[in-house]
């Protein structure tokens, strides 16, 4: 029995094997990175093509092939396009939402030429519907937290603790391959064996949200941008962006019990993830006032052009002798009423797109990194073909409480463009993101003590600002425009912030609103800032935005959170 029991660990932990198809000149091999079975977050296919010819360049066009339209979930299509040189080898990188039904065959265009055959991939997941709950815990060995989450989380509560282990070899080169895990945990060695895109990979795992154990530690840790060390039972505690980084110098099997209770009460809480009919966004973020049709006036049209086509011209008609002409009167009265109700519904509420945003930004000056939770809501009252573009590592969930059916399709070959069925006529579309990158806004402070000054370098009007001094305590301004410089006024409140409030935001639903963050209050500003911190009250969004081609109407908030450059 243990000798089985060996073999399935080993097995588990060999990397995702590998398969190869030829399409004409053109070979692929496909593999696939660590997944969970979740409801939020991708799953990372990688596809390597290699053009066999030694003259001709051709366009490929990747697409999964499978059926991808349920009740739960509708996307009907995800795709990637790259240009090979002659002899050149590409590899490519294909997301997939871990809440739409895997795919199981991939299909080629060649230069616009559909192939007529298609793949099967190498390895297959079976992702969650979004009513399943689960918690995920990626891992090289096993951490054994199943007793330590029991003890928290229920039976009743109808959520488990799923862990999957496997070789750092086959973890992926792009965050967003880890985004479907609460926790990641390797040892110090594996961390060094890791490729420089797999360390920066993890970097962004955890400044977005997520939890990061690295054992068998004896030194520093190899992150910038960590908050300050806490002691915690064994492990030693750092924020990093949103999410939280955990070192301890043992390995798995020395984590006593209280420790991994820490680790489960830390890092086991649902990330906001809309789902089908999530229920509360369009009253957080409102895009329009209210949503209805204008039946009287539609319904008042209806009866004028029934009594012109029917009675009144049938009368007409009979009085003048020349009842024939019904045969091109009524298409003509037809043709008007529809012409008429279009205007109609032009008029009543005009072609302006219509977008809200709000966000919270964590901007690390010192290390140029901001990362963003951002809320958007869109409504149009025509139907958006060209769809809504988001960068190609930012974690991306739509919401499909106003989406019943209709294809929906999803291209990477540029950024993430949620192409096609995502924005339609009259219904209002809500996303959440989280997303990382390299920014070089920041807030220049300057003097000590009643005399700080600041100057807002951070694109866009402050409504108000709280910054945490050196000294411990907070100060304030007011309206400081872009560019502008502003002295701070002292108040008599020390900060007691922390890395988990700062992490707070992240566990919560990220609405301005329902956080309080419209206006923040003097105690909230000191509950999340340390020293050397600063929290902004922007009416823009410089963060965040740019998802749709043309917006007519915007309106945007933002709070950005910013950690300080320090001066050598």
């Amino acid at each position: 029995m243990r000798v089985c029991l060996a073999i399935l660990v080993i097995c588990s932990c060999l990397p995702v094997p590998a398969s190869e198809h030829r399409f004409g000149n053109i070979l692929i091999a496909d593999e696939r990175s660590p997944s969970a079975e979740a409801n939020h977050g991708y799953i990372g296919y990688y596809f390597t093509l290699t053009n066999l010819s030694t003259e001709k360049t051709h366009k490929v066009d990747l697409y999964f092939t499978d059926p991808y339209s349920s009740r739960w979930q509708a996307v009907n299509e995800i795709r990637r396009s790259v240009t090979l040189q002659p002899g050149a080898t590409s590899r490519i990188h294909l997301p997939v939402w871990s809440w739409v039904p895997a795919p199981v065959t991939y299909g080629v265009d060649i230069d616009g030429v559909p192939s007529p055959q298609t793949a099967s991939l190498a390895i297959r997941s079976t992702p969650m519907l979004f009513r399943e709950k689960r918690h995920a815990v990626l891992t090289t060995r096993s951490l054994d937290l199943v007793k330590a989450y029991r003890s928290i989380y229920t039976k009743g509560m109808g959520v488990e603790l799923r862990e999957t282990t496997a070789q750092i070899e086959a973890w992926g080169s792009n965050w967003l391959d880890y985004s479907s895990f609460e926790l990641t945990a390797l040892s110090r060695a594996e961390w060094d064996r890791l490729s420089p895109d797999g360390r920066n990979a993890l970097q962004m795992y955890a400044r977005n949200g997520g939890g990061l154990l690295i054992y068998e530690n004896n030194e520093n840790l190899p992150l910038e941008g960590l908050t300050k060390a806490r002691r915690v039972n064994q492990v030693t505690v750092h924020g990093l962006g949103f999410g939280m980084v955990f070192s301890f110098d043992g390995g798995v099997f020395d984590l006593d019990e209280e420790t991994r209770k820490f680790l489960v009460g830390s890092l086991m809480t649902w990330p906001p993830y809309p789902g089908k009919n999530a229920p509360g966004l369009s009253e957080m973020i409102p895009v329009v006032e209210e949503l209805r049709t204008p039946v009287r006036g539609f319904f008042g049209l209806l009866i004028v052009f029934a009594l012109l086509m029917g009675p009144l011209n049938l009368l007409v008609l009979a009085r003048r002798g020349k009842r024939i002409w019904l045969l091109w009167t009524v298409p003509a009265i037809s043709l008007v009423a529809t012409l008429t109700v279009v205007v109609f519904a032009v008029f009543s509420e005009g072609t302006a797109t219509r977008q809200r945003l709000e966000s919270i930004t964590l901007l690390d000056e010192q290390n140029h990194m901001a990362t963003t939770l951002g809320l958007g809501g869109i409504y149009s009252p025509l139907t958006r073909d060209s769809g809504l573009h988001f960068p190609k590592d930012a974690d991306v969930h739509p919401d499909f409480q106003y989406i019943e059916s209709g294809f929906l399709s999803v291209d990477w070959s540029r950024d993430q463009n949620l192409a096609a069925g995502w924005v339609r006529s009259r219904l209002p579309f809500y996303y959440k993101v989280r997303h990382t990158e390299s920014r070089r806004e920041r807030l220049v402070v300057t003097g000590s003590g009643e005399n700080l000054e600041v100057v807002n370098g951070l694109g866009a009007d402050i409504e108000m600002l709280y910054v945490a001094g050196e000294d411990g305590r907070l100060y304030a301004a007011e309206s400081i425009a872009a560019g502008a410089r502003a002295k701070l006024g002292g108040l008599s409140l020390p900060v007691t912030g922390e890395p988990e409030s700062i992490r707070s935001l992240y566990l919560s639903d990220w609405s301005l609103a329902n956080l309080d963050l419209y206006r923040p209050s003097v105690n909230m500003a000191a509950s999340l800032l340390q020293p050397g911190q600063y929290l902004a009250v922007l009416q823009e969004s410089p963060f965040f935005g740019g998802h749709l081609e043309s917006v007519n109407e915007l309106t945007a908030w933002s709070v950005v959170i910013g950690t300080r450059e320090v001066k050598p």
